[in-house]
């Protein structure tokens, strides 16, 4: 009587098969641990930082204002180093938003006795039906 298992001789010098009841070869793997090439970072933020690992925890500092930030792959991202980018009062790169539209405009009223663009004026309808 033949056991459950069979072995067949080793012949090419691979892994060894073995065959059971059903007679589906399986083959015997080698676990094999290959360590993956370091990724370039891809986002624009970077080239502003410096990587740092503190308590096992990825941070990033700021080549700016020296302004120390998460900076986890998995959890926090880019996208706290680009809002500080933006924010960074040192930063050289930043665009100055000094022209933009939405930016609140500086009222200025007028001295006392003169009249100005941001004058006060009473409106008067029978002033208008007269013009």
């Amino acid at each position: 009587m033949e056991d459950e298992t069979s072995r067949t001789p080793n012949v090419s010098g691979s892994a060894p098969l073995t065959e059971s009841l059903d007679s589906t070869p399986e083959v015997e793997q080698h676990s094999v641990t290959v360590k993956r090439k370091a990724i370039e970072p891809r986002s624009a933020a970077w080239p502003h930082y410096d990587k740092l690992i503190e308590d096992e925890i990825n941070k990033a500092k700021c080549k700016h204002c020296g302004k120390v930030l998460l900076a986890d792959a998995t959890k926090n991202r880019t996208s706290g180093l680009n809002k500080h980018l933006k924010t960074c009062h040192k930063n050289p790169n930043k665009v100055n938003t000094s022209n933009s539209k939405y930016k609140q405009s500086n009222l200025n009223f007028p001295l006392e006795g003169e009249m100005g663009d941001g004058a006060i004026w009473t409106f008067d309808q029978e002033v208008l039906r007269s013009l």
